[in-house]
């Protein structure tokens, strides 16, 4: 008998060891995402909070259409605009690169 409990505390021993792996393993992984999910939206907060500074200095004050449109967008694509907006002189400059590059701009 003491031989058959010997034995079932191992195994239990074991599978607890097994199901804490497993569960550290999910955590991390969940953690990790976490934070990369985290990283991403700060990278796209700080890209469209230069983005948008750079308009008003260049454009001065913009209609909430073209803010919401310029909020809308990526961080790939408020990258792109933050190199192209270099060029633009007016507000129908942002309206057209919105219009090419798929920021839909609301009419109000």
């Amino acid at each position: 008998m003491l031989l058959f409990y010997a034995s079932l505390e191992c195994e239990l021993e074991t599978t607890y060891k097994d199901a804490k792996e497993t569960i550290m393993e999910i955590t991390t992984s969940w953690m990790e995402e976490g934070i990369a999910k985290g990283m991403q939206q700060g990278m796209q907060q700080e890209g469209l909070s230069l983005v948008i500074r750079q308009l008003a200095r260049k454009l001065g004050d913009l209609p909430g259409s073209l803010l919401d449109a310029v909020r809308s967008l990526t961080l790939p694509m408020l990258e792109d605009l933050g190199d192209a907006l270099l060029n633009f002189n007016r507000r129908e400059d942002l309206e057209g690169w919105l219009r090419e590059h798929g920021g839909a701009v609301k009419e109000q």
